[in-house]
């Protein structure tokens, strides 16, 4: 085969490889397209309309979920679950968040409620309706009303204690760090509400208050264990952006 031969047939064998690798390119590149395509959203927002909604509904403001619960086993481990509340919001259970940054909120000015009661655990202890907070997870609430119980009626007594905290978490099996972000909400607690916002001996606490309307009778409620008019500063287990608590 003359010289002239042989370069064709290496400028065909070069071509020939060009185009196989331009045409893998291609699929490698439509392959990670889908597969991008394919990854969950970590953030998900539903509607909660604990009067009329349903958790077999989609969670749409149209078909809300009738349920923070429902919504947060919705949104995958990791995510942010945002929840949109379309009426008042009793909390008369513990709600678990694992391993999610939990959000509720109520459009401004709506006043929409989320309060908390007292429930009995076996014969013995009555305890507050709350989040627990496991694997990293966080709890903020934006443009509530949130008002927690009289303690009057309630047998047994309710007690100060870490489970008495609007969030809160396991001893054994809490975060590190348990932190609680309130922004633009209102706190109406009866006068002899027994408790506190947040609490858990085991876990290093932040509490992140932002035009938050606190009434002058809540000196050593903020903080599970930290007493009346302490200076926040002189904390080592906590930080706070409040100047008294």
């Amino acid at each position: 085969m003359s010289l002239e031969g042989k370069i064709a047939e290496l400028v065909t064998a070069t071509n020939g490889l060009i185009n196989t690798f331009i045409g893998k390119r291609q699929e490698i590149d439509k392959a990670v397209e889908r597969a991008i395509t394919t990854i969950p959203q970590n953030e998900r927002t539903y509607y909660v309309d604990a009067k009329s909604g349903s958790d077999g509904n989609a969670g749409g403001q149209d078909a809300p979920l009738a349920s923070i619960k429902k919504a947060l086993d919705l949104t995958p481990v990791g995510g942010v679950c945002s929840v949109k509340l379309l009426s008042d919001y009793v909390l008369d259970r513990s709600i678990s968040v694992v391993g999610r940054y939990l959000i509720v909120s109520a459009s401004r000015g709506s006043q929409i409620k989320l309060s908390a009661s007292y429930y009995l655990v076996g014969d013995k202890d009555a305890v507050i309706g709350r989040f627990i907070c496991y694997s990293g997870s966080s709890v903020e609430l934006e443009n509530i009303n949130i008002v927690l119980p009289s303690s009057l009626s309630i047998k047994p007594a309710p007690v100060p204690s870490h489970s008495n905290a609007l969030v809160c978490a396991a001893m054994d099996g809490g975060p590190a760090i348990l932190a609680l972000k309130l922004n633009f909400c209102n706190i109406t607690p009866a006068d002899d509400f027994v408790g506190s916002l947040i609490g858990c001996p085991s876990s290093f606490l932040v509490l992140q208050c932002n035009g938050v309307d606190f009434p002058k009778n809540f000196g050593g409620k903020y903080i599970y264990r930290v007493a009346a008019n302490t200076d926040p500063a002189t904390l080592v287990n906590a930080r706070t952006n409040l100047q008294n608590l």
